[in-house]
């Protein structure tokens, strides 16, 4: 079977940094070590790479009691794998066939269905965060193969309330068409974004799986025209809720330096260092809300300025680290808030690190993304207590939400 692959640009021609990476993804990890390689381990005909392995595993239980193989990190959180040249000794000894399914993949997250294979890199990955914030046409989709005159021609989707993957990639494809459409405002772009995202939660794929397309043509249509005027306008009540808003994000990241991910300490150290440069107490984060919007305003419009592709790629990169837009028609509405909280929690972080000083704001904001995007991958309450606050803020449409990334 002739598979087609459709992956973003960078993940295309990506290559792991190696020893260069200013991190490493082979620590504070829970590593998965799914069964054939656990078996392959276990019964290695290297007797010094059996016992290597043997003591390299961990065997738990998870919530539902189902056994789980995971690697025995060091007590630093690192691999015990890991040479001191930085390098997986099992991939430079015995191959990548060797390593757990989870090294082999990251930083790809791969979907397949049928003959169509949907590849994301995750901003988890320092190359990733890198590419998506420094090249601009990074997030450009590739095909490799034959997918017909448009992706819903693909083949007929099945009959059910999920998005079949070839569905999923043609929403995708219309969000990075309107986040990345030039000669308009960002503004204009959010404010489509999240009309796009309230008709597409409406969809009712069981009864007509035609709308979809219809939908897509109807959006695809909008993006030829010119920007419509009074985006700014419409924008105002939006905005002066903008610092109410932001106060959810703010209690999330306070919460995040108190309750670390076990073993993930580097997250909570970084982001208590930030709140603190930009002088965000626990007790009062309202007093620091419209403060740190004008900041925000004055230290990233000459960066924007100079990067144009900075923000729309930022937002298509969280919306493969999040899976936008998820199984469901109804699961987008959830999925655009966490990228929203997600994006606001970026910028935030950012800021600090500009007011604290960077020689390079493209690298900075790299870091911010990298960091961001691994702890997404460890938990998701960050997002889920933003999303928590927003909606006793009375704030859970996504026109009211398109204040926080603005």
């Amino acid at each position: 079977m002739t598979v087609t692959i459709v992956q973003p640009r960078h993940m295309a021609g990506f290559a792991c940094l190696g020893p260069d990476c200013p991190d490493t993804c082979c620590k504070d990890w829970a590593v998965d070590v799914d069964p054939p390689t656990a078996r392959l381990w276990r019964r290695h005909p290297d007797p010094v790479w059996r016992a290597r392995f043997e003591a390299g595993l961990r065997r738990v239980r998870d919530g539902k009691g189902e056994a789980r193989a995971l690697v025995a990190m060091r007590a630093d959180g690192s691999c015990p794998f890991h040479g001191e040249d930085r390098l997986c000794t099992i991939q430079k000894e015995l191959g990548a066939s060797a390593m757990p399914w989870i090294c082999r993949v990251f930083p790809r997250g791969e979907e397949r269905e049928g003959d169509l294979l949907a590849r994301t890199g995750s901003l988890a990955c320092v190359a990733v965060a890198r590419a998506a914030i420094g090249e601009a046409d990074a997030l450009d989709e590739t095909v490799e193969g034959s997918i017909g005159p448009t992706l819903l021609g693909f083949g007929a989707p099945d009959a059910g309330e999920r998005f079949a993957l070839r569905e999923r990639l043609a929403v995708r494809r219309t969000v990075f068409a309107i986040l990345r459409r030039s000669g308009w405002s960002w503004p204009a772009r959010l404010v489509l974004f999240a009309l796009f995202v309230e008709e597409l939660g409406r969809l009712e794929l069981h009864r007509d799986r035609a709308s979809l397309l219809a939908l897509l043509d109807r959006f695809a249509a909008v993006l030829r025209l010119a920007e419509p005027e009074g985006v700014a306008d419409a924008l105002a009540p939006a905005r002066a809720r903008a610092p109410l808003l932001l106060v959810p994000v703010l209690r999330a990241l306070l919460e995040a330096t108190r309750v670390p991910v076990p073993g993930k300490v580097a997250w909570g150290a970084f982001v208590a260092a930030a709140l603190d440069r930009l002088g965000i107490r626990e007790a009062a984060p309202e007093e620091a809300a419209e403060r740190l919007l004008a900041l925000a305003s004055e230290r990233l419009e000459p960066l924007v300025a100079a990067m144009p592709h900075l923000f729309p790629n930022l937002a298509a990169a969280l919306a493969h680290q999040l899976r936008f837009p998820g199984e469901r028609p109804n699961d987008v509405l959830d999925r655009f808030a966490a990228l929203v909280v997600a994006f606001a929690t970026w910028r935030l972080l950012f800021v600090a690190r500009l007011a604290a000083g960077v020689a390079d704001p493209r690298e900075a904001a790299a870091e911010v993304a990298w960091r961001l995007g691994r702890h997404l991958l460890h938990s998701r309450a960050l997002v889920e207590r933003g999303i928590e606050g927003l909606a006793r803020a009375g704030a859970r449409a996504p026109a009211a939400l398109v204040a926080l990334a603005v």
